[in-house]
């Protein structure tokens, strides 16, 4: 019984490594054909974080005093 069970979990296991070769011959060493195109949502984002790196190059802390520092002088 034992080997039955050692010689199925080697098929499974040699079946995996297979599959993760071809996964891995796909994605890495097929041709690529370019750069993938950048989707709507992404572009969204870079936009919305430049305008946001805009903003605070002009923003200016607002000063306060706090309490603390107040009450002791």
């Amino acid at each position: 019984m034992f080997k039955i069970i050692l010689l199925v979990a080697a098929v499974i296991i040699a079946l995996g490594w297979g599959a993760y070769g071809v996964w891995w011959y796909m994605t890495f060493k097929s041709p690529k054909t370019g750069p993938r195109e950048s989707s709507q949502r992404l572009q969204d984002a870079r936009k919305s974080m430049q305008d946001y790196a805009e903003k605070m190059k002009t923003y200016k802390r607002k000063t306060y005093e706090r309490d603390d520092q107040r009450d002791s002088s």
